[in-house]
């Protein structure tokens, strides 16, 4: 046989569980292998901790036991005690010590709330109240302990302090400070307690930081804020010494000292002066002299009045001249003082010896002044007078540059021995403007200067001589044929002037050559003078010969920069063209290039050069040309063009002859040709390169999604995943995610006969777990104290694509009921199952905190309004009022004569059975009702028969009784009833009523 317990095996002291046979006859029950006597019907009610088993007998035949059903019946702990570590009333702030006699299993309460985390053997109580415990130990709860009652007294306020005014003042002063508490007080200056100081007001006289403390029902309060008082000393009255003496001239002064070193104020005649604050003051003024000393906003008396007098300072004269203080030397100027006494000149600064008259006659130059002096002082001296006195210049005398005979158009410069001041004369004719010391003279005659200074005049000078000869005309040169010709050749110059001919070449006279003609075979310009009586004349004009050397061929260089490039890659080809004449300009210079196959002229063709003549190079053509071009002697240009490749391998590169014209002489133009160039450039394979985008990033459950790289070759790109996805390849490919995480995505392409392999492009990107709601659900709510309640924990996904996994851990208040249970897979979700039967009476925050995965986040979900456990009154079957048998069921049973069964629902149709005819049986019960949402089945109808086999059977209809208010339970009596007494009980929610009996017939 097997054994189905009805609920949990694992109950408290007082509980039990049903354990059925799946055998309906033939059992005996064993208790740890011993019989239980009388155990022999299909169930039987466990109590007792311990392994039951049943073995079953049919026939004489007995089976093997059933597996053991272990039952355990846990002991409810005994009602704890609390025991403070002081007293439990004390102060706001303290606190005591509250331990349980239970080391373990406490709940504390507080005036009958369970208080949060608090589940130590020790609580720390601060607030008033009444503190319990409950200690749970297997699952089964104590009674409350009794109350441990806690008293916290207020602490009074932190009092404050204010003053009746300025907590500084002068010494001998006061000030009342007032406490905000009108009783209480303590009074303390800096620190220490002012006896008799306990009044609401303390008049303070001190300096010090004053506090007061209020104490009220035993509890003092914090000190208030210090109210600080100031008590400043009166400085000594100061004394003042001069530093000379106090009787002075206007314009003097004595410095007056006083006694304290800071805080002065000055006063002269009793007023204060403004500003003078300092222990020194400079006195200008006569009158009476004190100061008044302040320290701490208290003042002296004033000192002794120091007696200041001041007399006054004579008028500053004034000079006035008797005519113009500028004067020749020889002059003079008499000079009058303002004062008709007591006057004293001065020279520069310098007291004149017996100049004490009212005016003076000055004859010098220099700056006058006069001071008068009157009753010991002297007035300021006088504004100057200054008078100059100008001397006569010296004769001045000429120095010529040179010499004073020259050619026409020379000159002579010269220089008077005076600086400035002069007036030139040409033949004792004044010349216009020319007054500086240098005067160039470029005609015959005598020259004399005239000095001038501050209007004073010199005698003139002596005269200087100056004589200008005539200077020859320009000569002409007349050459006997062309002056351009090749090496070898020359040109016979003949000169306008029969003698006194130096011919010049470039500028630089020809050793020799003085005759009237010259034969010049050398390049560069020509010119003749003609010296007549020692005059030159200008040079001739200059006469150009130009000696060519012999034609020499133009040249033509190029190549490639650079000159290996990759395939469709472009490089530069430059020609360079150049004239090695020295002498000679090239005209239609041409030439012509043709690439050879994998070459042709890019795209743009980028052309760019100094070479000025008309160049070909179209844009994906193979020809490259430039005709018209114009070389001036030893010059050169460059032109660059772009070139593209394309095809692989080396491209030697050959152009045509380079030819030009000439012309000498004035010729027809000559043709002449030059040679070739040559430039080789490798074409190799070509780098590409892979763009690949950044990819976003995803969650877990996401759907698969296109990635998508290229090559700028062209070329297909490969793709290839590692990490938490998988991608199809070649690109584009379908990324599908596999987990959470990350994974990286490598696009890769690996070249061909034109292209190089291109560097692997990887893309990374992070898989973010998925998120999860998480439902809690009860199986019953409320519920009854001691019933059994399944809470079921859903984990829903999100996207709801794969289920999740990880555990669940049930919280009752935040505290863990149980072990963590596996989320078990249902469908595209996951659940656990938590059930319980020892929730306290009240309502319980349960949740449920999922721990997430791999690829699913954590959460947690809570039941909606809690789990409401109630106590509800037991439940009691109602007895027959006047039966002779005490414990008889009040019941209607099938009333014997009438046919079974009888219906439920409508009493007219009983004489109607359907096909079961088991008796149908009402039972009256107190206390008893469905909960919201509940079947009748959740009552179940315990039976135990007269031959001792027990039933359970769920109650068929569960309805309330208008009239009594009892409820009406209706059940089904099993086939196999023996007659007789059946005992009768009810179970609902945990609860089990009292035993009743109903009678079997036969």
């Amino acid at each position: 046989p097997t054994i189905t317990p009805s609920g949990s095996t694992t109950f408290c002291q007082g509980g039990s569980v049903t354990l059925t046979s799946s055998s309906a006859s033939g059992n005996q029950w064993y208790l740890n292998g011993n019989p239980i006597g009388g155990a022999t019907n299909q169930q039987f009610v466990a109590t007792a901790s311990g392994n039951y088993t049943t073995i079953v007998t049919s026939g004489g035949c007995s089976s093997s036991p059933s597996a053991a059903a272990v039952v355990t019946v846990n002991p409810i702990p005994p009602t704890p005690t609390i025991t403070p570590n002081g007293s439990t009333t004390f102060c706001q702030g303290g606190s005591v010590t509250l331990t349980s006699s239970s080391a373990s299993g406490n709940q504390w309460y507080l005036n009958g709330n369970p208080i949060g985390g608090a589940t130590n053997q020790q609580f720390v109580a601060t607030a008033t109240g009444n503190y319990t415990t409950i200690v749970t130990n297997g699952g089964c709860s104590s009674s409350p302990s009794a109350a441990a009652v806690v008293t916290v007294n207020p602490t009074p306020p932190t009092p404050t302090i204010t003053p009746s005014g300025s907590t500084t003042f002068c010494q001998g002063g006061s000030v009342t400070l007032t406490s905000s508490s009108a009783s209480g007080n303590q009074w303390y200056l800096n620190g220490n307690p002012i006896g008799g100081a306990t009044n609401q007001q303390l008049v303070a006289t001190a300096s010090g930081n004053y506090t007061t403390i209020v104490t009220s029902g035993g509890c003092s309060s914090s000190p208030s804020a210090a109210t600080v008082v100031t008590v400043n000393p009166i400085p000594p009255t100061p004394t003042i010494t001069p530093n000379g003496s106090t009787t002075f001239c206007q314009g003097g002064s004595v410095t007056l000292t006083s006694s304290s070193a800071s805080g002065n104020q000055w006063y002269l005649n009793g007023n204060p002066i403004g500003g003078a604050t300092n222990q020194q003051f400079i006195a200008t003024a006569s009158g009476n002299y004190t100061t008044i000393v302040t320290s701490g906003g208290c003042s002296s008396s004033p000192s002794a009045a120091t007696v200041v007098t001041v007399n006054p300072t004579p008028p500053t004269p004034t000079i006035t001249p008797s005519g113009s203080t500028t004067f020749c030397q020889g002059g003079s100027v008499t000079l009058t003082s303002s004062s008709v006494s007591g006057n004293q000149w001065y020279l520069n600064g310098n007291p004149i010896n017996g100049a004490t008259n009212q005016q003076f006659i000055a004859s010098a130059t220099g700056n006058y002044t006069t001071i008068v002096t009157s009753g010991g002082c002297s007035s300021s001296p006088s504004a100057a007078t200054v008078v100059t006195v100008n001397p006569t210049p010296p004769t001045p005398t000429i120095t010529p540059s040179g010499s004073t005979t020259f050619c026409q158009g020379g000159s002579v410069t010269l220089t008077s021995s005076s600086a400035s001041g002069n007036q030139w004369y040409l033949n004792g004719n004044p010349i216009n403007g020319a007054t500086n010391q240098q005067f160039v003279a470029s005609a015959t005659g005598n020259y004399t200067t005239i000095v001038t200074s501050s209007g004073c005049s010199s005698s003139p000078s002596a005269a200087t001589v100056v004589t200008v000869n005539p200077t020859p005309p320009t000569p002409t040169i007349t050459p006997n044929g062309p002056t351009t010709f090749f090496e070898g050749g020359s040109v016979t110059l003949t000169s306008s002037s029969a003698s006194g001919n130096q011919w010049y070449l470039n500028g630089n006279p020809i050793g020799g050559a003085t005759n009237q003609q010259y034969i010049a075979n050398a390049s560069g310009s020509y010119t003749v003078t003609t010296t007549t009586s020692g005059c030159t004349s200008a040079p001739s004009s200059a006469t150009v010969v130009t000696v060519s050397p012999v034609p020499v061929s133009p040249t033509i260089a190029k190549a490639f920069n650079p000159a290996s490039i990759p395939l469709n890659g472009t490089t530069t080809l430059t020609f360079t063209l150049a004239n090695p004449n020295s002498a000679l300009t090239l005209n239609n210079v041409s030439a012509t290039d043709t690439l050879p196959s994998g070459l042709v002229v890019a795209t743009p063709n980028n052309l760019s050069g100094n070479c000025t003549g008309s160049i070909a190079a179209n844009a994906g053509g193979n020809t490259i040309g430039i005709t018209t071009l114009s070389l001036a002697a030893s010059s050169s240009c460059s032109f660059s063009v772009a070139v593209t490749g394309t095809s692989v391998g080396t491209k030697n590169n050959i152009t045509g002859s380079v030819s030009a014209t000439y012309v000498i002489g004035g010729g027809s133009p000559v043709t002449i040709n030059g040679g070739t160039a040559s430039a080789s450039v490798n074409v190799v394979k070509a780098d590409q390169t892979i763009s690949f985008g950044a990819l976003p990033n995803k969650m877990f459950g996401d759907a698969d999604f296109i990635v998508s790289a290229n090559a700028s070759s062209g070329l297909a790109v490969s793709l290839s995943a590692v990490g938490n996805c998988t991608v199809t390849s070649p690109s584009p490919g379908t990324v599908h995610i596999i987990g959470a995480g990350s994974c990286t995505v490598t696009a890769s392409q690996s070249g061909d006969g034109n292209f190089n392999a291109a560097t692997n492009a990887l893309q990374s990107f992070s898989i973010a777990q998925a998120s999860t709601t998480t439902g809690v659900v009860s199986s019953i709510n409320p519920s009854d104290i001691g019933q059994n309640v399944v809470f079921t924990a859903t984990v829903t996904p999100s996207p709801n694509t794969t289920p999740p996994t990880g555990t669940v851990q049930f919280e009752d208040g935040g505290i863990n009921i149980g072990a963590p249970l596996n989320c078990v897979v249902v469908g595209n979700n996951c659940q656990a199952q938590f059930s319980t039967a020892t929730l306290t009476t009240g309502t319980h925050a349960i949740s449920a905190v999922y721990s997430g995965d791999a690829n699913f986040t954590g959460g947690s979900g809570v039941l909606s309004g809690g789990q409401v456990v109630t106590n509800l009154p037991t439940l009691q079957l109602i007895l027959e009022e006047f039966s002779s048998h005490p414990n008889l069921a009040a019941s209607l049973d099938s009333l014997l004569s009438l046919r079974d069964p009888f219906p439920i629902q409508n009493f007219a149709t009983w004489f109607f059975p359907g096909s079961d005819h088991n008796t149908r049986v009402i039972v009256y019960v107190v206390s008893l009702q469905l909960n919201s949402g509940e079947s009748s089945s959740a009552v179940v109808v315990h039976l135990i028969d007269s031959n001792n086999q027990s039933y359970d059977v769920p109650a068929e209809d569960v309805r309330t009784e208008p009239i009594t208010g009892f409820a009406q339970v209706t059940f089904r009596l099993p086939d196999t009833l023996s007659p007789g007494d059946c005992a009768v009980q009810v179970k609902a929610h945990g609860q089990v009523s009292n035993s009743a009996i109903i009678r079997i017939a036969p």
